[in-house]
């Protein structure tokens, strides 16, 4: 399918993208790296009154193998837990990360981890499987309790306007 805009976070991706699609698709690809640009967000120094939780926030996106740096994360959770460091922090990830790693959600939790956004990306099953998501309704349904047992708010997060969804 034509897209007008494609947006990917590193030059390798668009040099892949461009493979994929051939080179016609290489105007229309915009790289926006991951990352801060401290040329526009500059924090203030000054503690902040103007909202009651004044903590520092993080948001980790990634999944919760070594892949993606699970070893940081665990790291990280134990170093502000063994530092009484208060922060709050939120997670993007998958459902059946959550579920297979699911001893690591109270420390996650001691940590400040607030809330889980789970990428469920589709409203059933079917439409996982055209987008080749290797995910499950009972899976999606598993990790929301136990986010839940561990005081972790939790978020869906779904692709909109797949090709194939009609709105009944």
């Amino acid at each position: 399918a034509a897209a007008d805009r494609v947006v990917t976070i590193s030059e390798c991706n668009k040099h892949f993208i461009m493979e994929v699609c051939g080179p016609a698709s290489k105007d229309r690809i915009q790289v926006i790296r991951c990352g801060v640009d401290t040329r526009v967000f500059c924090p203030s120094s000054r503690p902040r009154t103007d909202r009651a939780d004044s903590r520092f926030n993080i948001v980790c996106t990634g999944t919760l193998y070594e892949v993606k740096g699970q070893t940081h994360l665990i790291e990280a959770c134990r170093l502000l837990v063994e530092r009484g460091i208060d922060v709050n922090w939120y997670y993007q990830g998958r459902a059946d990360l959550v579920v297979k790693h699911k001893d690591l959600l109270p420390l996650m939790r001691r940590s400040g981890n607030r809330m889980v956004q789970l990428g469920i990306e589709a409203s059933n099953d079917e439409q996982r499987q055209a987008l080749n998501k290797d995910l499950s309704t009972t899976l999606v349904e598993e990790a929301v309790p136990l986010l839940r047992q561990t005081d972790i708010g939790c978020q869906g997060m779904l692709i909109v306007g797949l090709p194939y969804t009609r709105i009944e």
